[in-house]
């Protein structure tokens, strides 16, 4: 049948957070590796990697123009030959920012080190007094 305009059926939402707010403050983003980002294959938590950043498409899948479906194939991948695939000209980054959650590591780097003490204190000079010996003893 004709096509009725969807425009009076959407309910005015209430956004949570601003609309120009990413997701995760650029100050706050951090590293994933692949292995991790392959995790998050499904609706409840999708994320895909374009050009070494990790994107949270998770509530984006359903705006996202081409259909979540196919943000849902790339899911927990890399999907930056895809996505240059699909969309020809450049990704429209402007909006993609906003999902941006941090950028691909090949490996995590250990967060937790049991040995919190900064190594240039610990080291303290010891040459200076066997030094100062030395010249005491040479004055024969």
């Amino acid at each position: 049948g004709p096509r009725t305009p969807r425009a009076g059926q959407r309910a005015p939402r209430r956004a949570a957070r601003p609309p120009d707010m990413p997701l995760v403050p650029v100050s706050q983003r951090t590293g994933y590796t692949l292995e991790e980002v392959s995790e998050h294959r499904t609706a409840k938590s999708l994320w895909v990697v374009i050009n070494r950043k990790v994107y949270d498409v998770t509530t984006f899948a359903k705006r996202h123009p081409g259909g979540a479906a196919v943000l849902l194939q790339m899911g927990g991948k890399d999907a930056t030959a895809a996505a240059a695939a699909a969309h020809k000209n450049a990704l429209p980054a402007n909006l993609m920012w906003e999902f941006c959650i941090g950028s691909l590591v090949r490996f995590k780097a250990k967060q937790e080190s049991p040995h919190k003490e900064p190594v240039a204190r610990a080291a303290k000079p010891k040459g200076q007094p066997k030094l100062a010996a030395a010249k005491a003893g040479k004055g024969g």
